[in-house]
């Protein structure tokens, strides 16, 4: 099964980013060395 995230920021988000940061990579990591995440990169929309 594949999942595809995607994310509604807020105005304030790059303020709010850093307290949470640090704990969304640790348990990112930790799923991708189980073997439950493959991390793909970012998907933009085309501008054109």
């Amino acid at each position: 099964m594949h999942y595809l995230p995607f994310y509604d920021v807020t105005p304030d988000y790059l303020q709010r980013r850093p307290a949470f940061r640090s704990e969304h990579v640790r348990h990112a990591r930790r799923a991708w060395e189980r073997g439950e995440l493959v991390p793909a990169g970012a998907l933009a929309e085309p501008t054109c």
